[in-house]
């Protein structure tokens, strides 16, 4: 085994020798935000049994991944919830594993022990950061000790066994944490913690017991977007679901606090829902960035703001995609007839039906 010292090195340098031993299928010992960690290529399935051997770790425990950001998730896992969004926003990059469900014939078996599961973190260190991207976004990595035994904080602590076990180890001081990360199972419902760790669980149920916010746009806010929201709030009433759905509108162009259209206001009090308190606003990249669901009425709605949405995917979508009628237009009635306004309020009713058998799938992930 080699050592390195990071704190005497380049980072490019000690990165270079890591990702060297990692593509000959060997094992790095390396700091991260919480404690070392043992890597290895995750593609590589006799690296990963390699791990745990070194670790003399139980065949039935996964080895989870380090992620250089929140999209490579798309990669590894499928049918990954809202929920896990909120929490990476939260807390990542930081002491936080969440586990998913595994995307079928990516990852080796090994790696996640026939589980169909796999945990993810983005840790908040640059070095492991660096190492990870170099890797393609992602490394197989655990604590570096025997299993069962205490986490090294150091790299005088990691354990002489383990460490005659790994091709590279690489010192870089002791870690900014004490203790390995929290691990939370997203593949249950309710979520369930798996660790206590590094983020405090209570922290963790705080974020998820917050509303999911939901934020419907168009382009002037009087109109579709409007009624939407107005139409989504007095369904969530009807379903006693007010106080766990935020709702909210925004227009991509727009002139803050104009009221509804004339015809909006009248033909939703023809179903007898009152909207003259609505006041237009203009999207903004914290309404954005605070919303757990984008709801664009229009396609031209939702290719302007996938610029502006961090990490659209899973968050933004049309009304009709979302709720399952294909990716159709709601069109713009302003200027237009009576009629026109009605069968526009007709047709996002349709679709406030379904959103709210959506929302109440949603919520079920989180309780």
């Amino acid at each position: 085994m080699r050592v390195i010292d990071a704190l005497k090195l380049k980072t490019e340098e000690v990165v270079e020798e890591a990702l060297r031993v990692i593509s000959e299928g060997g094992l790095v010992v390396f700091p991260t935000d919480t404690v070392y960690g043992v890597g290895a290529d995750p593609r590589n399935p006799e690296a990963v049994e390699r791990i745990y051997r070194a670790k003399r770790r139980d065949r039935t425990k996964p080895i989870p991944l380090l992620i250089s950001s929140p999209e490579a998730v798309e990669e590894v896992a499928e049918g990954v919830p809202w929920t896990f969004r909120r929490l990476a926003d939260a807390f990542w990059p930081g002491g936080l594993t969440i586990v998913l469900r595994v995307r079928e014939g990516v990852l080796p078996e090994v790696l996640t022990a026939g589980s169909g599961k796999v945990g993810v973190r983005m840790p908040n260190h640059q070095l492991a950061l660096r190492l990870i991207e170099g890797c393609g976004g992602m490394l197989a990595a655990t604590s570096a000790n025997l299993s069962g035994g205490r986490e090294a904080t150091r790299l005088e602590e990691v354990d002489e066994e383990l460490l005659e076990e790994v091709d590279l180890a690489i010192d870089g001081g002791e870690t900014g944490g004490s203790v390995p990360s929290t691990v939370i199972d997203l593949t249950t419902s309710p979520p369930r913690v798996l660790r206590e760790g590094a983020i405090p669980s209570s922290e963790i149920e705080r974020e998820l017991e917050k509303p999911l916010r939901v934020l419907f746009t168009c382009t002037g806010n009087i109109c579709r977007s409007a009624m939407a929201e107005w139409m989504l709030r007095e369904k969530l009433k009807e379903e006693g679901l007010e106080e766990r759905v935020e709702v909210d509108s925004a227009g991509t162009m727009t002139m803050f606090g104009s009221e509804p259209s004339q015809n909006a206001r009248k033909v939703m009090e023809e179903i007898g829902i009152d909207i003259s308190g609505h006041r237009s606003k203009q999207i903004s990249r914290s309404l954005l960035r605070e919303a757990d669901l984008i709801l664009a009425m229009a396609r031209h709605h939702k290719d302007a703001l996938r610029f502006l949405v961090p990490r659209p995917e899973g968050k933004l979508f049309l009304l009709s995609e979302f709720v399952g009628e294909g990716e159709r237009d709601v069109e713009d009635p302003f200027g237009g007839s009576i009629e026109e306004y009605r069968k526009c309020r007709d047709e996002i009713g349709r679709y406030i039906g379904l959103l709210v058998g959506k929302l109440k799938e949603m919520l079920g992930e989180s309780r």
